[in-house]
């Protein structure tokens, strides 16, 4: 005993920095996400209410109409213990499962933008530490202890199975606590870290029986009631009772190769103190639903939802969903899990797991020979215990897999179960590379760097509302008023320029006047002539994170919204920006009022699909230069149109108006047609630099039609521009062209 304090106290200046890290990342992640934002922890929270009230468990068959609804399946113990705990605050107000729904929640891939399924106000002391708000942060710090117990329990489990290497057992503690998918489940409401640590637990006790093969029965109790609680943690973790099977057979044949094997009776004794603790502690709960519901897994409450695939999905069709289950084991944080923290650390953290593989693998062929490591050996100690860990691993796995083959919601956290199990893994493995300490010690830094500053650079982000202290230096400046609620004071754009499918990115910037009740939505479109839309986003303002209801008088923010656009664009085509603020429930806008107070239309400004025209080589080439500014290069004569190819040589930036002059052989005009380009659906003030405009013009060419005169001027003065050819100006500014067909 005394023994096993000394190596507790001269590791705790290892293991006493990872728990010390973890809760505090915990801690971080618990401020971070505003209430009810983990993954169902509406669900998992009602759950806990009904229990706190004295009402009983949620019945699986009446899914829909409780407060845990789907949640209804899981096992108790959580549950359990955070009612319990939250009846220590007797001023809790009851919660009806009421939340504000995030309409838009998830349609958008990219950056902060709608990723809370919620609306909040976190101005709201309730959104923190007062009413239902100091319940959800409590249940939080519940799941918190038990993933505390997970990360003592990786370094128990290690320190039981190595030798020599004080450090080592932390290493393991480590890859458990800054795993940032297993630090977010710990952070929210949620079971999977009570499954984590009894799992853990039970780990831990099957080594050491495996190892040791103690013969007080007091030790096989206790795997077999952390066992128990495992499968009352989460039905998923029912793998732990194969593993009690698995480690005392392990236990046994290791016994048998000794000098004194115990006799089988004494197994047999053991064997039941093993599994009677587990069905004492776990059984009754999986008995009582086989008699109330005939359903001892409460699979039941899945009947009425869409998440639960008709028929198991064969294995070749899991195969599309192997990238994000490599990716969530490691991070999937949010309600649906589209908060990452990029590239880089997905890299990093599948790299450690390599390194780690590759590290087994050379332990495996040190000690392929038959039997105990060499005397004196540091690291992994025996094949026994590596096997026994490998087991709970590979049947965490096919758990894993069952269930992607069963729901439609199964990702990277429910491998967290077997959190233990890897970790100590990668953890030896890592050990068994050179040079040892740098690996972990570069793994362990990744990894907790990584998890410190995630709520920083992307949860964070995500929730918090976008106000600013002044507003950026705007495109078009608009101060619009909508009704006596919010004021548009202007816009930027990324691009006036629109490619079809391609987004686009405006940056609306509003002032706040009032705080309504009503949670106003916002439409961004982008609309062509007849009104044809071509690019649309509607949300709810901040993106999601600053609803009208939570507004301050006075406020200024800006929304960066990502608008869509249509992959059947035409080209050369003007559209309007519509921007109107309504009531998403009736549908109804809001008036607009222009700076000067007027009501005025909802359109503040223009884009541009460019011309994809290219001459054509059965043009007539043509080169006359109109002011340095556009070009002439060539032409089509139909019987009744003209089609002439124009080239932008630099922005025009002023409206300009073709006249088309058909004269006879004296020069009398005997048709005439003036337009703008494109007939009015591309004018020149939109083109860009290098761009070829096909202008199609109608053209009645009278028998005696001679020659045919183009120039280009402007309407309010009817100034032509410049006509230059081979360095000379034209006369009357206009370029000739033989009014006869070729």
């Amino acid at each position: 005993m005394r023994r096993s304090h000394n190596r507790i106290g001269r590791g705790s200046r290892y293991w006493l920095p990872v728990v010390i890290l973890y809760l505090s990342a915990c801690l971080l992640y618990n401020l971070s996400f505003p209430i009810m934002e983990g993954s169902d922890e509406p669900y998992h929270y009602g759950y806990i209410e009904q229990l706190r009230r004295g009402e009983g468990f949620p019945d699986p068959t009446t899914a829909p109409d409780n407060l845990a609804e789907y949640e209804s399946s899981q096992a108790p113990l959580y549950y359990m213990t955070a009612a319990a705990v939250l009846r220590l605050f007797p001023n809790l107000p009851d919660w009806d499962g009421e939340v504000k729904l995030n309409r838009w929640f998830g349609g958008q891939p990219v950056g902060p933008d709608n990723k809370n399924i919620f609306l909040h106000d976190l101005d709201d002391p309730e959104e923190w530490f007062q009413g239902v708000g100091r319940g959800v942060r409590v249940a939080r710090s519940v799941a918190m202890a038990y993933g505390l117990v997970g990360v003592l329990a990786a370094y128990l489990l290690t320190r039981e199975i190595t030798e020599g290497v004080s450090w080592l057992p932390a290493l393991a503690a480590a890859l458990v606590a800054f795993n940032p998918q297993f630090i977010q489940i710990s952070a929210v409401v949620e079971n999977d870290t009570a499954a984590a640590a009894f799992v853990g637990l039970t780990l831990w006790r099957l080594a050491r029986i495996v190892r040791r093969r103690p013969a007080a029965l007091r030790e096989y109790a206790l795997a077999g009631l952390f066992a128990g609680l495992a499968t009352i943690s989460k039905s998923s973790a029912l793998t732990t009772l194969p593993l009690l099977l698995f480690g005392l057979v392990l236990a046994w044949w290791t016994d048998r190769k000794s000098n004194r094997p115990a006799p089988r009776s004494v197994w047999a004794t053991r064997a039941l103190a093993l599994f009677g603790t587990a069905a004492l502690s776990g059984g009754w709960w999986y008995v009582r639903n086989a008699v109330l519901y005939q359903d001892p897994l409460r699979s039941s409450a899945y009947e009425h939802y869409p998440w639960m695939y008709p028929e198991l999905r064969k294995l070749r069709e899991l195969i599309p969903d192997l990238p994000r289950s490599l990716l969530s084991y490691w991070a999937d944080l949010g309600y649906s899990g589209d908060l990452r923290p990029g590239a880089v650390f997905y890299v990093g953290a599948w790299a450690i797991v390599i390194l780690s593989l590759i590290g087994l693998g050379r332990w495996m062929w040190d000690n392929r020979a038959p039997g105990r490591p060499e005397q004196g050996s540091r690291g992994l100690q025996s094949w026994t215990s590596l096997l026994l860990i490998a087991a709970l691993g590979v049947m965490t796995v096919v758990m894993y897999i069952r269930l992607q083959q069963t729901f439609a919601f199964a990702w990277g956290r429910h491998l967290l179960p077997g959190v233990t199990a890897f970790a100590t893994l990668m953890a030896i493995g890592l050990y068994h590379l050179w040079p040892r300490r740098f690996i972990g010690q570069a793994a362990t830094a990744f990894l907790m760097a990584y998890a410190l500053f995630i709520p920083a650079l992307v949860v964070l982000p995500a929730y918090l509302p976008p106000r600013v202290a002044r507003v950026p230096p705007l495109l078009e400046r608009l101060d619009w008023q909508y009704g006596d609620v919010v004021r548009l004071l202007g816009y930027d754009l990324d691009s006036r320029t629109l490619v079809a499918g391609q987004d686009r990115y405006v940056t609306l910037c509003w002032e706040t006047l009032t705080r309504p009740e009503i949670d106003y939505a916002f439409a961004l479109h982008f609309v062509g002539p007849e009104n044809r839309l071509v690019g649309a986003r509607d949300s709810y303002h901040g993106l999601g994170r600053y609803p009208s209801s939570a507004w301050r008088a006075g406020d200024l923010f800006c929304d960066e919204v990502r608008g869509g656009v249509s992959p059947d664009l035409e080209p050369a085509q003007i559209y309007q920006i519509e921007i109107s603020v309504y009531d998403p429930d009736t549908l109804a806008r809001l008036p607009v009022y222009d700076a000067s107070g007027a009501e005025a239309p909802p359109f503040a400004g223009w884009l541009k699909s460019a011309s994809q025209a290219e001459i054509p080589p059965t043009a007539t080439p043509a080169n006359v230069i109109f002011g340095d500014t556009i070009a002439l290069r060539g032409y089509d004569l139909e019987a009744n149109a003209i089609t002439l190819y124009w080239e932008a040589l630099t922005a025009p930036r002023e409206d300009l108006t073709v006249f088309i002059h058909v004269v006879d052989a004296e020069g009398n005009i005997v048709a005439q047609g003036d337009g703008l380009p494109g007939q009015g659906r591309y004018p020149t003030w939109a083109w860009d630099a290098g761009e070829v405009i096909a202008d199609e013009h109608p053209l009645e060419r009278p028998p005696t039609a001679h020659r045919i005169y183009v120039g280009l001027y402007r309407a309010a003065t009817g100034e032509r521009l410049p006509a230059i050819e081979d360095g000379q100006r034209l006369p009357d500014d206009a370029a000739g062209i033989n009014a006869h067909t070729p």
